[in-house]
């Protein structure tokens, strides 16, 4: 199955939801899927083989500490 993953926040952050995402992309690799991260571009561009695609990231001001995607 083809999976596009899209997240607001990954590497090279090391929180709680980047932990879950990467086991659960690591579960699907592992499980014979292709996939595609659509990332903050933080400068990632792959995870495991598997391409990061970088969209630009902003700091918000009630969240300065990380940086992150939105439209």
């Amino acid at each position: 199955m083809k999976i596009l993953v899209i997240t607001e926040t990954f590497l090279p952050s090391t929180d709680g939801i980047v932990t879950r995402l990467t086991h659960s992309i690591r579960w699907l690799k592992d499980a014979g899927h292709e996939i595609i991260i659509v990332a903050p571009k933080l400068g990632v561009e792959t995870f495991e083989g598997i391409k990061v695609v970088g969209i630009p990231a902003k700091k918000i001001p009630w969240y300065r500490s990380k940086k992150i995607c939105h439209a």
